[in-house]
């Protein structure tokens, strides 16, 4: 224990006397990359006590504190360094600070760390008003351009660095800035510049430099600094992917990139994000997977299932887009590329693409665009061919209404879509639903006023659904009640719509109780009564059909005569049987005004030939 406290004081007369340790340590060679901690400290402690002396205490007590906020530099804490120099800077003292080069030179390094780019901006053009062309304004000015991402300046300043630190030995921020920027981390930043500034083969070099001395151990090695390499290699080759390659060269340029991105140990997702931002990675991708070999394509889903895995969120739009923009072209090869995802261990991306071309499907189902929806449809069938896909055909009720009432008037659309909806497997309650759906839709048009429309509409369900004995008896529901509300309404030529309907598709049913025939009878007649022979020949004229009689008959055929239709009425009239309660002088006075009339045209008529 004796002998340590004599050693420290020993240590700490050396200390007070000046720099005797230089002495000491002055016999050991060292370049900048052979540093280690202890050897660094030292000749901190050195220069402290040969600068400070004699100097007043304010200035010591500053000057202690920069060494402070360089010894924090050296322990990466730039933040609580920068407090430090901060705190010298704004001290007003009685005369300059002697250091000023020095600490400026400081608050750049932690500028550039803390990436404060448009403070370290300050800094350098401070420093150079300072220093002139002294010190490292080159150094600076590269970080500074690298930070910026100006990689051609970055070039240019750091080839007068490496010129500058031929001429030159390390003093006490020069130790701090050969620890924070050795060789390996210059040329490191060299090669990232140049491959930035589109010398790609100059960055190849300089990372096969880097790689070799790290073989023959003259620099470090590090997992960080070897997965940065290889990735920054594959970088190369995406980047010049992007500037546009022959397409014989894209199998080789991919086998590449692909190659180094595999090269990582442990896989590093954030230095992975770095080289290969998604944004850029993959509408690249997406640019060349149309256009290359088949045989390539487990090589692109390698590239996918990197990027899948090295991001929390990726943003699988930037693949789904690119595969929608084709389909809207009609690539041939979507197929193919579908068929490497399903086959892929690109899982969640398979997932996205299931979810996304569904949206799809059921939005071209609803704008009518069968060809767009069996594109997706086909897609979908690769993706999962376990799947049954005809629920996603199904639409809402909303959506069958507004297909239908935008539809032309053979409902071309409506046609196409269930075609489509006969190629699926549809379970039997789907269908069902559908029919639900689609009589919804028919009632629809019924009650805005397309009668016509709707009777259409229900033609094509009872086709629809093969005649089935369920459909047609919703289908009679349906029509009894439009039946009853236009009887209730008088609305004749809705109800011969409907009749003429059930004739077509082979349905009968008792639509009229013998009561309203009698009702609508006795209206006719009072309509006669009062020569509104209009509204009578509407009524009788229906009342012919349901229920024909000859007091049917012969309203009709007066009220005809009545409105001078007299060819029609004659035809009418003819069909009365003779008899006194048929031929009264209203009809023998219709009748022969009626043949006058018909007599008249026809001589007319000869007249004219």
């Amino acid at each position: 224990m004796v002998r340590v406290f004599l050693l420290v004081g020993f240590l700490l007369s050396c200390f007070s006397a000046g720099s005797k340790l230089y002495l000491f340590f002055s016999s050991w060679e060292t370049t900048p990359e052979q540093y280690d901690g202890k050897h660094q400290a030292v000749a901190r402690l050195r220069e402290k006590s040969t600068l400070s002396e004699g100097l007043p205490i304010e200035q010591e007590q500053m000057y202690l504190l920069c060494c402070q906020g360089f010894t924090l530099q050296t322990q990466r804490k730039f933040k609580e360094s920068e407090e430090i120099f901060s705190r010298i800077y704004k001290k007003k003292t009685s005369s300059p600070f002697f250091l000023k080069r020095e600490l400026l030179e400081g608050r750049i390094i932690n500028a550039y760390f803390l990436d404060n780019i448009p403070l370290m901006a300050g800094y350098i053009a401070e420093l150079e008003q300072e220093a002139g062309s002294e010190a490292h304004i080159c150094l600076f000015k590269a970080l500074h351009a690298y930070r910026e991402k100006k990689y051609n300046v970055a070039i240019d300043e750091l080839s007068h660095w490496f010129e500058h630190i031929e001429k030159t030995k390390p003093l006490c921020l020069d130790t701090n800035i050969y620890e924070l920027f050795p060789s390996y981390v210059l040329e490191d930043i060299a090669a990232e510049s140049l491959i930035g500034s589109g010398r790609y083969v100059e960055g190849r070099i300089v990372l096969n430099r880097i790689f070799h001395k790290i073989m023959s151990r003259e620099y470090a090695w590090s997992v960080d600094m070897y997965n940065r390499l290889v990735l920054m290699l594959g970088q190369s080759y995406l980047l010049e992917l992007k500037e546009g390659v022959r397409s014989d060269l894209l199998p080789e340029y991919y086998k590449t990139m692909v190659f180094y991105q595999k090269q990582m140990r442990g896989f590093d997702a954030v230095a992975y994000r770095t080289f290969f931002p998604e944004n850029a990675l993959i509408p690249t991708i997406m640019q060349h997977i149309f256009v290359v070999p088949e045989t390539m394509l487990p090589l692109f889903m390698d590239a996918l299932f990197l990027w899948e895995n090295s991001y929390v969120n990726p943003n699988y739009s930037l693949v789904l887009e690119g595969i929608k923009k084709e389909v809207l072209q009609g690539s041939p090869d979507l197929l193919k590329i579908c068929q490497a995802i399903a086959d892929s261990k690109i899982q969640k991306l398979k997932e996205e693409a299931i979810e996304d071309f569904s949206k799809e499907l059921v939005f071209w189902v609803a704008q009518g665009n069968t060809v767009r929806a069996n594109q997706y449809l086909a897609l979908l069938k690769i993706l999962d061919p376990r799947a049954s896909w005809g629920h996603k055909l199904l639409l809402s009720e909303q959506d069958f209404v507004k297909i239908v009432c935008e539809d032309d008037e053979h409902f071309s659309r409506l046609k196409d879509y269930l075609i489509l909806w006969e190629e699926q497997d549809v379970a039997d309650v789907d269908r069902q639903q559908l029919v639900h759906y689609l009589l919804f839709s028919a009632e629809n048009l019924w009650r805005i006023g397309k009668e016509e429309a709707c009777v259409r509409l229900l033609k094509e369900i009872i086709a629809f659904s093969h005649y089935d004995k369920v459909c047609q008896n919703q289908v009679l529901r349906i029509v009894k009640r439009f039946y009853t509300q236009a009887l209730s309404m008088r609305t004749f030529p809705h109800l011969i719509l409907i009749e003429d309907f059930l004739d077509d598709v082979g349905l009968t049913t008792a639509l009229v109780s013998d009561a309203e025939i009698a009702n609508c009878l006795a209206d006719a007649q009072y309509l006669f009564s009062t020569k509104d022979y209009r509204l009578c020949i509407i009524y009788s004229s229906w009342l012919a059909r349901v229920s024909p009689s000859t007091e049917v008959l012969r309203l009709l055929g007066l009220s005809l005569a009545g409105q001078k239709e007299y060819q029609e009425a004659w035809e009418i009239l003819q069909k009365l049987p003779l008899g006194k309660d048929t031929c009264d002088s209203q009809v023998q006075k219709a009748l022969l005004l009626c043949h006058k009339y018909i007599t008249r045209q026809q001589k007319n008529t000869f007249f004219r030939e």
